[in-house]
């Protein structure tokens, strides 16, 4: 009988993985020096032949590493080191029976246990990879960078061949998880799934939102307010789970490439898509070309022009609501979990005194005008946003 817990939709586990992604996540992008580990599914005597025959020592930093003898199921270590390569995942480590049993996880392991997250059961690394971290050369197995994300020890609930239970006690990770094999792809798909409620008070992120729309008005004559851009484009609602779009968040590669620079953060942001024209001046048809186009046409346009997420606003973060946060402090925090790049950027911003200026600013560079916002509005229909034309 299956574990109540454990029951899931186990297709939804690939939601919001590319095709590439998930070749990558198992394996696929191996170079071709993978073919001596063997036929698939077949256990060695050595547990680290998988191990060491897909990796070229002379070529990797990683630890060669020998299987060492077992320490006692108290004392069990786990690492999960945060790995980018051709698709981001976390790689989850458990020291068991003298190697570290390993799985990918595309998403992270899940914070709720209303989520199972996918997790790629991969070959056993030596106990030595607990400490590493750094960058494995493109070419090689799993090339790209990896950190060390989490740490700690870990007690044992159970340990099957299809199904492993654990209690975690780590710096960012704690509570009870289980890995349990679905049966898929010769045995490697398994699910991670949280048995803990989750730490401290946790709201689903709104899916269902509607962004905040301006009215049209003039500048106020005092007060505390910000003044912004008034960006041409097309305004969104984008969230990032697992350093992956999520929810509402149009499948644009400009806005994978920003997903994956939050890491394991959790949002659900407010912005704008824009796009510059030949003359650096925002060009809002090409905005409407870059959303209506498919396929080979999208791949070019992301590539020759692409879009640029101008972020307002921060109304959900992993697990918080900010809905009834004033504005000041919802682009505080925006502030600081945004990462850097050229993919989004934080709209520039001052007071009421400089509104005169940075309307004048903004009709010499092509835009409509400005948006002014009171810094204690909550986010919702009665904001108070004017927009001011230039």
């Amino acid at each position: 009988m299956k574990d109540p817990l454990l029951i899931s939709d186990v297709p939804s586990a690939w939601e919001g993985l590319s095709d590439q992604e998930a070749a990558a996540v198992l394996g696929e992008y191996a170079p071709a020096h993978r073919a001596r580990t063997g036929r698939r599914g077949v256990m060695a005597a050595d547990p680290l032949s998988d191990y060491n025959a897909k990796r070229r020592f002379d070529r990797t930093p990683e630890p060669a590493g020998r299987e060492q003898a077992e320490r006692p199921p108290s004392a069990g270590r786990f690492v999960v080191q945060e790995h980018h390569a051709t698709a981001l995942h976390w790689d989850v480590r458990l020291e068991h029976e003298g190697t570290l049993p390993s799985w990918a996880v595309p998403k992270g392991l899940p914070r709720h246990p209303s989520r199972n997250h996918l997790a790629v059961r991969t070959e056993d690394h030596p106990i030595e990879y607990l400490d590493f971290e750094g960058h494995i050369p493109g070419g090689e197995y799993g090339g790209g960078s990896m950190h060390l994300w989490d740490r700690g020890t870990y007690e044992v609930e159970e340990w099957g061949e299809r199904k492993v239970k654990v209690v975690l006690h780590g710096q960012r990770v704690r509570g009870r998880y289980a890995f349990f094999a679905t049966g898929g792809r010769g045995g490697r798909d398994w699910m991670v799934h949280r048995m803990d409620p989750p730490e401290g008070p946790w709201t689903d992120r709104p899916d269902d939102l509607v962004v905040v729309e301006p009215s049209i008005g003039s500048l106020p004559v005092r007060g505390d307010w910000l003044v912004e851009p008034w960006w041409p484009g097309c305004r969104v609602l984008v969230a990032v789970e697992g350093g992956r779009p999520a929810g509402p968040t149009p499948d644009l590669a400009e806005l994978r490439h920003l997903a994956e620079g939050f890491g394991s953060t959790e949002v659900l942001l407010d912005g704008v898509l824009v796009a510059a024209g030949p003359d650096g001046r925002p060009d809002p048809p090409a905005v409407e070309r870059r959303l209506g186009a498919k396929g080979a046409a999208a791949r070019r346009l992301a590539a020759s022009s692409p879009l640029q997420l101008v972020v307002l606003d921060l109304v959900w973060h992993d697990g918080a609501s900010l809905l009834d946060l004033p504005l000041h402090e919802r682009r505080r925090r925006l502030e600081e979990v945004l990462p850097p790049g050229p993919v989004a950027a934080p709209t520039l911003q001052a007071d009421l005194a400089a509104a005169p200026t940075l309307l004048a600013a903004a009709a010499q560079q092509g835009l409509p005008g400005v948006v002014v916002k009171p810094l204690g509005s909550r986010y919702g229909p009665a904001a108070g946003w004017i927009t001011v034309q230039a």
